[in-house]
């Protein structure tokens, strides 16, 4: 993979009164250049988020697309799965209801 590298931008050199803390060089590096310019190891570097587990889940893609548009499998789907079990687990779908409250209502 080739990395790109971000130095402290010199403010007090600076002409065009931008003022930024760092600054990309223009210039992609491979791990062994970074070692022998910054002397920052390959372990050291950040890792790629397109890992086996997001090539898997692309490879994956099709099937899914592929259960989505038959309708009996869909249908089967939403039938056979719990949703109450789910409740917890999508925070989108899980309300936590405010159970302290008390409301006064005075009618004259």
């Amino acid at each position: 993979p080739l990395y790109c590298v971000c130095d402290i931008f010199d403010a007090a050199n600076n002409k065009s009164g931008v003022k930024y803390k760092w600054q990309m060089k223009q210039q992609l590096f491979t791990a062994k250049e970074i070692y022998e310019l910054y002397k920052i190891s390959a372990n050291e570097l950040p890792k790629s988020w397109r890992t086996s587990e997001y090539e898997l889940e692309m490879k994956n893609e099709q099937r899914v697309k592929d259960i989505l548009s038959d309708p009996k499998e869909l249908e089967n789907i939403i039938s056979s799965t719990s949703w109450h079990k789910l409740g917890d687990k999508l925070p989108a779908y899980h309300h936590s209801y405010n159970k302290r409250r008390m409301v006064l209502k005075l009618d004259k």
